[in-house]
């Protein structure tokens, strides 16, 4: 969490400013930065809201702490652990999708784990998707009961990612409210 505190300070500090738009804090990041790929930079950005170190006031983010109450070491650059902070938004649906498939399955967690893991593999989803693929696929569950889960998961997913040349990196990035 250290890591991501000092980003986002070290970030506006070399803007000069206490509020960016999103696309100026994520061009930052990425192009003159050069900390991280634009979708990683998003991901930054995403992570700075999830950990309530950043807050969005119409379309501008800042700081949700006096910048100056942080001492970013002289040589810090943020490495891609920066990106793997663990949200209570991530984590809290996560775990309520393991839960509910280790009750009905009365299978161990780590059993549990493994199955999602399976799916996630070869369906090439995210790890979230593949628990509610998993709770519906084996769990036998009326998709209209996992909508609540769905809809908590929606909210994590706000990026549209589109490319036109085949299987090259998407370049556009357009944040969804």
């Amino acid at each position: 969490m250290d890591e991501l505190r000092y980003a986002i300070a070290l970030l506006f500090r070399r803007k000069g400013r206490e509020e960016l738009t999103e696309r100026e804090f994520v061009l930052s990041a990425s192009m003159d930065l050069r900390w991280f790929p634009p979708r990683d930079a998003q991901r930054l950005l995403q992570l700075g809201l999830e950990t309530k170190l950043l807050e969005s006031h119409g379309g501008n983010i800042r700081p949700a702490f006096p910048l100056d109450s942080v001492d970013v070491p002289r040589d810090f650059v943020p490495t891609s652990k920066t990106l793997e902070v663990a949200t209570p938004v991530t984590e809290d649906v996560f775990l309520r999708i393991v839960d509910s498939l280790v009750a009905a399955t009365k299978t161990d967690r780590r059993g549990v784990i493994a199955g999602i893991n399976a799916i996630q593999e070869k369906m090439d989803v995210d790890v979230e998707v593949a628990a509610l693929l998993a709770r519906v696929a084996v769990k036998k569950e009326a998709p209209e009961r996992v909508a609540e889960d769905v809809a908590a998961l929606r909210k994590e997913f706000n990026t549209v990612h589109f490319c036109f040349t085949p299987n090259a990196e998407a370049h556009k990035r357009w944040r969804m409210a």
